[in-house]
């Protein structure tokens, strides 16, 4: 009489016990699920943080007059012309029709060594937290989509002036930190030419990658070597 009881008893104690189960399981990873969401939250606010303040450092260090390398008495120029000058003399100067191995020993002796040399203290601080801005980028752990949307904001605040200079250094035996960069995240994208007599952009396009001036030559962009754990960024 009992038998049939107790066996349905039974069967509903471990259907019971499986059901609880399942439940527990269900909330433990609903729980991790949101755990790794506020963390990720936590990481991408903090990303955002500390890329802002260093755009801003950034602005703040880039140089208003640069010293004239060629001056005599020290002569000061307005950055924009400081690297439109520089711009100008690379091109007039024929640098990129110097044999490939001399090119970038020539294009540091005779064009980017006197210009740094001269400004040294304006533009040493400037080029090192260029490069900590864009290494922080890369080294951050966002998703690939992540990072190249803020590698394009980090783009956007590059003014002519800015690729003029960055251009001609990445050009140089000594930069070659710097020339990584440029040739990975296309720096030199938005590079112009302001005066129709100086095909700075043409002579350059001789001497570095395509990859230097298009993210869509680069496959390498945006695909592997990326790890992830926050969801893409929604626009500042």
């Amino acid at each position: 009489m009992f038998g049939p009881l107790s066996a349905l008893f039974s069967s509903l104690a471990l259907l019971g016990i499986a059901v609880t189960v399942w439940f527990e399981r269900d909330v433990n990873r609903r729980q991790r699920d949101e755990s790794q969401r506020q963390q990720g939250l936590i990481q991408q606010q903090a990303f955002e943080s500390t890329f802002f303040n260093l755009a801003a450092q950034f602005r703040a260090l880039r140089p208003t007059e640069l010293v004239d390398p060629q001056s005599t008495i020290g002569r000061r120029s307005h950055f924009s012309e400081a690297a439109a000058e520089l711009a100008a003399t690379f091109v007039e100067g024929s640098f990129c029709e110097q044999p490939a191995d001399q090119r970038e020993s020539v294009i540091a002796d005779e064009l980017f060594d006197p210009f740094y040399g001269a400004n040294v203290d304006t533009l040493g601080p400037y080029f090192r937290l260029l490069e900590q801005w864009l290494l922080f980028i890369e080294g951050s752990v966002l998703t690939a989509q992540a990072k190249g949307a803020y590698m394009d904001l980090a783009k956007a605040q590059l003014s002519n002036s800015d690729l003029i200079v960055l251009a001609v250094a990445a050009m140089t035996p000594t930069r070659s930190s710097l020339k990584r960069l440029i040739e990975t995240h296309a720096l030199l994208e938005h590079l112009i030419d302001q005066d129709p007599t100086c095909e700075f952009r043409l002579a350059v396009q001789g001497v570095l990658p395509r990859s230097s001036f298009s993210s869509r030559t680069n496959p390498k962009w945006g695909s592997a070597g990326f790890t992830s754990t926050v969801a893409p960024p929604a626009t500042p």
